[in-house]
């Protein structure tokens, strides 16, 4: 079955040190940027990914700083950027300079623009789907809870994924994970039996508007219930 896979970079990783199984493979590697400007990525962890690049795979850009601009003192999870579930909106404007930022580190240290923008979370608005299209990325990705197929907003491709270990991976075209857990037994075996493909393979579809307004009420459901976890930990 082919799968589009999204491999993310986290902040505190310094390095990628794939598995040999990914030799070859072509696959979206998405890093955000202000793991480069902050110099916790390495020189190595550099070199790895351009190999990836010239190699054929190709660059994703995973938010900005990574990390919600408003404070969470209260416990909520901050791990979001271009949109905040709690807060007033950023507004195209701002949305249009962190990513700009964003996407010139990347442009400088890699020699190429990223490709695709993955919002921190999968939280954004129709101000970043804006942003993006500005700035020419051709793809978006989105979180996927039920099967959504990848469709295009205009210039741009919404490329809807899930998580390898969570149920919606079966029907989902596009799949993701973070670097240290491509050596798990259960994320290796779900991309060794995956034909990997990139997103120019696969032909948008025609998404109906309930069936998106359905996914995003899914994804800030699931936002709100993790919160909802952390505050009930809170002594």
């Amino acid at each position: 079955m082919q799968k589009i896979l999204s491999v993310y970079v986290n902040l505190q990783d310094e390095r990628l040190n794939l598995p040999s199984y990914l030799e070859h493979s072509p696959f979206i590697i998405s890093i955000c940027p202000a793991s480069i400007k902050g110099n916790r990525f390495s020189n190595e962890g550099i070199g790895e990914v351009s190999r990836l690049l010239d190699n054929g795979c190709i660059l994703g850009q995973r938010g900005y700083i990574g990390r919600c601009r408003y404070p969470h003192d209260d416990g909520t999870d901050p791990w979001h950027e271009n949109f905040c579930l709690y807060n007033n909106p950023l507004g195209l404007e701002r949305q249009l300079e962190l990513m700009s930022d964003g996407q010139k580190i990347l442009a400088d240290t890699f020699g190429i623009d990223p490709l695709v923008y993955a919002p921190i979370n999968h939280l954004f608005d129709e101000e970043t789907i804006a942003a993006a299209q500005v700035l020419k990325y051709e793809s978006m990705m989105d979180q996927n809870n039920f099967g959504v197929m990848p469709y295009d907003r205009h210039t741009l491709r919404i490329i809807p994924e899930a998580k390898i270990g969570d149920k919606e991976v079966e029907e989902s075209m596009a799949v993701y994970c973070h670097v240290a857990a491509l050596r798990e037994r259960k994320v290796s075996r779900i991309i060794k039996q995956a034909e990997l493909v990139l997103p120019e393979s696969i032909a948008p579809q025609n998404v109906s508007n309930d069936l998106l307004v359905i996914n995003e009420i899914r994804k800030r459901v699931r936002k709100y219930e993790r919160d909802l976890d952390s505050l009930k930990k809170r002594p």
